[in-house]
This record gives C-alpha cells, sequence and structure tokens, in this order.
C-alpha cells in the first residue's frame, strides 16, 4: 500500500506542469489509496489501476523536457469595444484607429447585447482588412449576426 500511495504523491507533485492528467490518470490508484484498511495492508489493483501504472511508466519520459500541451493561443492584436445606448466606439491595441458611431433612434432602443454586437460588427466591417484579424473572429461574427442580427451597412 505504501508504494502505491507513493507512487500516487509522486504524480500529483507534478500536477503543476502536467495539468489535470495527473488527477484523470490516477482516479482508480486513488481509489485504492483511499479504500486501505492501513499503511501496512495488501490491496488488490485492479484492471483500470493497472492501465494507470502502464500509462504513467510509457508516458513519463515522453513527457521530459517536451510540452504536453500546445503553447495558449496569443493573439497578436486585441479589439476593445464599448456601446452605450448612444453610441459605441472601438479601437484595436497597438494600433492609431479609433472607431466610432452614433446609433440612430430606432437602434439606441435595441438591448444592450444587441448594441454591444452591432459595435463588434460596426468595426469589422472598416478595420478587419485593414488590420487583419484572425478569421475566427470573422466566424464569431457571423454566428453573432445570425443570432442577434445587428444592422449591416
Amino acid at each position: 500500500m505504501k508504494n502505491i500511495a507513493s507512487i500516487v504523491g509522486q504524480i500529483i507533485s507534478m500536477s503543476a506542469s502536467c495539468g489535470n492528467v495527473t488527477q484523470i490518470m490516477t482516479r482508480y490508484l486513488h481509489f485504492i489509496t483511499n479504500s486501505r484498511s492501513s499503511w501496512n495492508s495488501l490491496v488488490c489493483v485492479h484492471d483500470q489501476a493497472t492501465q494507470e501504472l502502464h500509462f504513467w511508466k510509457d508516458k513519463l519520459r515522453t513527457l521530459n523536457r517536451i510540452l504536453f500541451w500546445p503553447i495558449p493561443f496569443a493573439p497578436s492584436k486585441i479589439l476593445f469595444t464599448d456601446a452605450s445606448s448612444t453610441g459605441c466606439g472601438d479601437f484595436i491595441q497597438g494600433s492609431a484607429l479609433v472607431c466610432h458611431k452614433n446609433w440612430s433612434a430606432e437602434e439606441s432602443q435595441k438591448s444592450p447585447t444587441w448594441r454591444e454586437l452591432a459595435a463588434i460588427n460596426f468595426v469589422s466591417i472598416y478595420t478587419i482588412s485593414d488590420l487583419g484579424v484572425l478569421s475566427n473572429l470573422i466566424g464569431s461574427l457571423s454566428l453573432a449576426n445570425e443570432h442577434y442580427s445587428p444592422p449591416t451597412e
């Protein structure tokens, strides 16, 4: 029992570098550790726990000095938008370009969610081609436009 608890402890200590996989791939080993009657007791290691031990035996070396997960995406440009009942404004960090627009009487009566999405739509019309904003934003705008149907100009 002490050996299994020691192995589980060593795996869990790697959680800062390996993340949630240390908890996911020790689930059955934890079950064995928690079901013991004493630290010196003999325990039955089920197939699932054996598979977890094999996973760590096989994968631990490949994790050494190699990122287990890709580096999170870091955007090259950050878009800031804000909308009120009177208008909207947008700017992109690192750019001198600033966009603003006053709402029509009809637009100012729409919901705050609609106005926020319309502000994103507004800036996309004027700046995406100039600044090369990622196609991800365009896809998000298309989905938002279908759901909330902000105005097109």
